[in-house]
């Protein structure tokens, strides 16, 4: 459902209270008064919900199991008919949205989405604060005198009204069904001929904005150039020429003779993007956005330069061949659009809905019908220096920064772009007679005098026009002057793009006499092993190819560093080659993983083969290029940025690093890669890959509309371009999971690096057990149930913070459960005691008071779920890919379902006992705002403090990586690790694990590796130790 009103519709007094409603609409309605009732509803039938709140629109979505589509329906109406803005949730759900509003506030793309809100005309709404706090929320609106609720009540009446609602349903159930459910549960929705809200003609941007900079310190450390240019009225009416589209497609191209190209080349920037910035009703704004390399923060003169001098290029050129590739570019993806997930079908197309006409709802964002020189040439018209607000992003201004925007607390500086920057800058401004000579074909030929306008010139205004009495004055433009500007910047080789050789022209679908319902090997050498299904059962042209590249080499963060500076190098230096490919439909990446690469390769099948063979013959060859150290440098700049920004990312991304880094061999944090970057140098990286490639061992699946003979070729030319000889699969370095033992506490606390961030974290996980199918489906069960119970509890009804969530968790084959809260407001170990608090009253309740039917729900949900077919070749080639790595069988879903069916609701609450209870086996991962730090250094009894990030794994077994089989050994998954753990009192885990060394008993058994058996030793129960 999307509601054509959002945030520009807040009272003045009242920011955020649009979003406010769209929150306070899940708790509870006069048909169904139970708060969680929607939620707990979706839950138990494998549904799951949203919403958002826009400048223009709010738009709730949900999807739900096939069956329960009706009954969804009938409680979703409710929301826009009788909601009821209970005090009680009121007043707890706005500490949510407060809690939502401190998430961001570490977050630069919402520190500079307000900043340019803030920067902008009061009298336009958009430079209204969205989301709203418990300030804007509570605390203002009291010492005004206003009612919150009474003004959610007014806020719904007067603009939630059918004739501004637009609903999209999607279902299995003919249309006439459909269309009847929509006339039961949405004719009582009131229609109250609301007006889209309009903005009496004013405008976001007034010419004092314009021509300006503001300089912007970031949290992270981000070097950024953002050029935002108005365009004086919506692009929505103009969808089916869209001429910011035409523009956008040359301006941000990456191939050759591009503006991004050549800027890259110089090293001054990593990326280029282009288009629209924002709209809405009555405005626009197209952007161009760079991130500049630490040289390129010195070299923003150049920069834009460059940019002018492209942009006078393009308005001087006929882009109409670019229109014509665009278009039928657009037209293939359309025509051959993979399915996606009904919960963005339904959220998009009632957005479109809004926009366009009905008979161009599917298609109206999508294609393009029509050439329309005159609004292209508008836009170009717009990309100047007087229409334009730069934004530089860096941390370098923070010393001259004197202004904050006041919700963030973002710290800027701005200054008028002065008539010496736009001399600089104008290399060519006269299209009219622009020449092109042979050296350098963008150098201006026209040296009349151009007018330049500012107030700055009043002091030597010497000189008045008679009718109006303008004051000027003027001076001859001198040799120094012209001087200056063919010196500032060499831009020579720039040049609009080449038109695409990657077009694909052959979309007929390929036949076999082989039916097979599953990927078949076809090779199995010393050098790797090939997979490939036939599949055109998605009646699409293309497929998909998966390569695992194994090397013998040691993981090791210095090796890691190199293998991912290696890629960033040389997915830099092919971009330019390779952009058509993308812009044709083959989408291409390369990955670095602890043993090795990863490739993968989607799109139109006709070109693949020859794609595959420049690329890896340029992989192959890359260690060989002379690069130098200006390149190496700037990637090496970039993935150290990274890094660094990771410890101001949320708390709940270094949680999950943590307990990665805990628990499974060989996995290093982000700490560990900066204690050796600044050792990695551009010889040793090429040396090293060098060696890299001489030996490998290579997966490849092939899966698609390509023939068995096609995948055999594929493999063939990625094995003669490597030209490696084949790797010992022995060698191949597998990593395993830590077994925690049963009984004890693990907790694991640090305080959070950045200073400004007030949000601490906690997870705590459960770990399962690697075992058989219905140990496995017993687990995800109690992971299905247990998150609307968490989130209910700890987010709606304790307000701890606004990131709530629980759920399975699997490290290696081993199943496990986590619950994870992050709050501004209080410290970990106080949400560590809440979630524990739950376990031992929520959940026990929760389970106490489950029915037979209502665990049979969970249990219908959780199967089809499980046999929800794939949407589309990707989602299927991603699952044969699971089964392929984790050595499973093809009918694994199938043996799932079987093991789901047999389990009984009491097995599932034995099982959550053993979970959860005193003999669970657990790890509380706890990152401390810095606030609370003091809190960050005190254990509970019973606690077992882990020093550093090692001691588990120096420690304790591990799993073995893949799922065993154990032979006269039933798996019931209560057996004991034989330790020698002290049960209570706080300790450090030198002090626990060091007891247990030596004390494991062990009997030998079997496990599957690659359709062979291999015995393995030391192990207790199918564990390996």
């Amino acid at each position: 459902m999307s509601i054509r009103v959002g945030f520009s519709s807040d009272p003045e007094e009242i920011p955020g209270l649009a979003h406010f409603l769209e929150h306070m609409l899940f708790l509870g309605t006069q048909k169904y008064p139970k708060e969680a009732e929607y939620s707990d509803w979706l839950a138990a039938r494998g549904g799951n919900s949203n919403a958002y709140t826009d400048f223009e629109e709010t738009n709730y979505f949900f999807s739900v199991a096939q069956d329960a589509l009706e009954g969804t329906l009938d409680r979703f109406s409710q929301f826009f008919i009788a909601p009821l803005f209970t005090p009680n949730a009121t007043d707890r759900e706005m500490h949510a949205v407060g809690s939502e509003h401190a998430k961001n506030l570490q977050s630069d793309n919402w520190r500079m989405n307000q900043l340019d809100r803030n920067q902008s005309n009061p009298l336009h709404p958009f430079h209204k604060f969205g989301t709203g706090n418990v300030t804007t929320l509570s605390t203002t609106p009291a010492s005004l005198g206003l009612n919150v609720r009474d003004q959610l009540l007014q806020f719904h009446e007067t603009y939630y009204s059918a004739n501004i609602m637009k609903l999209v349903i999607l279902g299995r159930e003919s249309l006439d069904e459909l269309s009847s459910w929509v006339e039961m549960y949405f004719s009582q929705v009131r229609n109250h001929n609301a007006s889209i809200p309009t903005f009496n003609g004013t405008h976001p941007l007034l010419p004092e904005h314009l021509q300006e900079q503001l300089f912007v310190v970031p949290i992270k450390d981000d070097f950024k150039l953002n050029l935002v240019f108005p365009l004086g009225k919506s692009m929505w009416p103009y969808y089916r020429s869209k001429p910011v589209d035409v523009v956008s497609y040359v301006l941000g191209h990456e191939g050759k003779g591009s503006l991004a190209a050549y800027l890259k080349q110089e090293g001054w920037i990593t990326t280029l993007d282009a288009g629209i910035y924002s709209q809405g009703t009555d405005y626009s704004f197209m952007g161009v956005v760079m991130v500049l390399t630490e040289q390129g923060t010195g070299k923003v003169d150049e920069i834009m330069s460059s940019f002018l001098q492209f942009v006078e290029l393009m308005k001087n050129s006929s882009l109409e061949e670019y229109y014509v590739e665009l278009k039928k570019t657009r037209d293939l993806n359309f025509k051959f659009h993979e399915k996606v997930e009904p919960f963005d079908v339904v959220s998009d197309l009632s957005t479109a809905l809004q926009i366009f006409p009905p008979k161009d709802v599917m298609t109206g964002s999508r294609l393009v019908w029509e050439w329309n020189e005159t609004l292209i040439a508008e836009v170009l018209f717009k990309l100047k220096v007087e229409n334009m607000r730069m934004v530089l992003v860096s941390k370098n201004f923070s010393a001259n920064a004197n202004l904050n925007e006041p919700i963030y607390g973002t710290e800027f500086f701005k200054l008028k772009i002065n008539e010496t920057q736009i001399e600089t800058w104008h290399r060519v401004n006269d299209a009219s007679s622009l020449a092109l000579p042979q050296l350098n074909p963008y150098l201006p030929t026209d040296f009349n005098l151009k007018v330049l306008v500012s107030k700055n010139f009043s002091a030597n205004a010497n000189l008045n026009e008679p009718i109006y009495g303008t004051e000027f004055f003027k001076l001859k433009i001198n040799e120094t002057q012209i001087e200056t500007w063919h010196r500032v910047n060499d831009a020579s080789s720039l040049a609009l793009p080449q038109l695409n050789p990657y077009l694909p022209t052959d979309f007929n679908l390929k036949t076999s006499t082989f039916n097979l319902t599953t990927p078949v090997q076809l090779v199995n050498v010393p050098s790797g092993k090939v997979w490939h299904q036939l599949d055109t059962s998605f009646e699409r042209p293309t497929a998909n190819w998966l390569v695992r590249i194994y090397t013998p080499h040691r993981n090791t963060p210095e090796n890691l560093m190199m293998m991912t500076l290696f890629v960033d190098l040389f997915t830099n230096s092919i971009l330019q080659d390779f952009y058509p490919a993308q812009l044709a439909g083959l989408v291409y990446d390369l990955k670095s993983f602890s043993s090795g690469l990863t490739f993968s390769l989607q799109g139109y099948q006709e070109k693949q083969t020859t794609f595959l063979q420049t690329y890896f013959q340029r992989l192959k060859n890359f260690p060989n290029t002379n690069w130098t150290e200006n390149y190496f440098d700037n990637s090496k700049e970039e993935v150290l940025r990274e890094l660094r920004n990771f410890f101001k990312g949320q708390p709940y991304s270094q949680v999950l690093s943590n307990t990665y880094a805990l628990l499974i061999e060989n996995t290093w944090r982000t700490q560990d890669y900066l204690d050796v970057i600044d050792d990695v140098t551009l010889e040793k990286t090429l040396e090293f890959f060098g060696k890299f490639l001489d030996s490998l061992y290579i997966e490849v699946l092939v899966h698609g509309n390509l023939l068995r003979e096609d995948a055999l070729q594929g493999w063939d030319v990625i094995n003669s371009e490597l030209s490696a000889k084949p790797m010992n699969h022995a060698l191949i370095k597998r990593d395993r999971t830590v077994i925690l033992p049963k009984g004890y506490n693990f907790v694991f606390k640090d305080v959070l690096s950045n200073i400004q961030d007030e949000n601490s974290c906690t997870m705590k996980y459960f770990q399962v057990e690697q075992c058989d199918l219905v140990c496995q489906v017993k687990s995800e069960l109690i992971s299905e149930m247990i998150y609307q119970p968490v989130f209910s509890q700890l987010r709606t009804q304790e307000q701890l913070g606004y990131i709530v969530t629980a759920g399975p968790m699997t490290l290696k084959n081993v199943e496990g459960v986590r619950l994870l809260v992050q709050s501004n407001t209080y410290d970990a170990l106080y949400l560590d005691q809440r979630i524990d608090l739950f376990l031992e009253t929520t959940w026990k309740e929760f389970l106490g008071n489950l029915t037979q039917a209502d665990f049979d729900e969970y249990v219908s949900a959780l199967k089809l779920k499980k046999e929800e077919k794939p949407k589309n070749l990707i989602d299927l080639t991603t699952e044969y890919w699971f089964i392929i790595q984790n050595r499973l069988t093809w009918n694994y879903i199938e043996k799932e379902v079987e093991a789901l069916m047999t389990v009984k609701l009491k097995d599932v609450v034995d099982f959550s006992h053993s979970i959860f209870g005193p003999s669970s086996k657990k790890l509380s991962v706890q990152m401390y705002a810095q606030k609370f730090s003091e809190n960050s250094t005190k254990f509970q009894p019973g606690e077992i403090q882990l020093e550093n990030f090692t001691h588990l794994q120096d420690y304790l077994p591990m799993y073995p990586p893949f799922r065993t089989i154990f032979p006269k050994l039933p798996c019931d998954c209560n057996h004991e690790i034989s330790t020698n753990f002290p049960s209570s009192n706080s300790q450090t885990d030198s002090q626990a694990l060091s007891n247990s060394e030596d004390k494991q008993s062990t009997v030998a058994v079997e496990t599957v590796y690659d359709g062979e058996l291999h015995e393995i030793s030391s192990v207790d129960c199918g564990v390996v130790y």
